[in-house]
């Protein structure tokens, strides 16, 4: 049997300026992202009683980011984290295992995305 391990670090950073507002557009362009299929989720589970999987949100995000020119411009492995953070919240809460996920803010003091490492 293969045993495989995964590692993962967690990395406090103290970026230039030019790092700094790389990190400002990518911790913006995944809140909208976040909060945008949210509202989707909510509008699409109103009017027509029907669920988003992530799947289908992953689809309006392509065609989000050909309409939203400044999503192309920042990670796109960190947007559809984002989804799946999302997706997360929402098996949470029909789980019960938490409360219903809300919208995020930029006044919040700890911004952070996750991304992968592709090889």
């Amino acid at each position: 049997m293969k045993v495989v391990m995964y590692k993962s670090f967690v990395v406090r950073i103290y970026p230039d300026e030019v790092q700094e507002n790389f990190f400002t557009n990518q911790f913006g362009c995944c809140r909208f992202v976040f909060n945008t299929f949210l509202d989707a989720k909510k509008k699409a589970y109103t009017e027509k009683g029907e669920y988003l999987s992530f799947y289908d949100c992953s689809a309006m995000l392509t065609e989000l980011k050909k309409s939203k020119t400044w999503l192309k411009r920042v990670d796109s492995t960190g947007l559809i984290e984002s989804l799946k953070n999302l997706e997360n919240a929402f098996n949470r809460f029909f789980n019960q295992i938490s409360k219903y996920p809300c919208h995020k803010n930029k006044y919040n003091p700890v911004q952070s995305y996750k991304t992968n490492n592709i090889q």
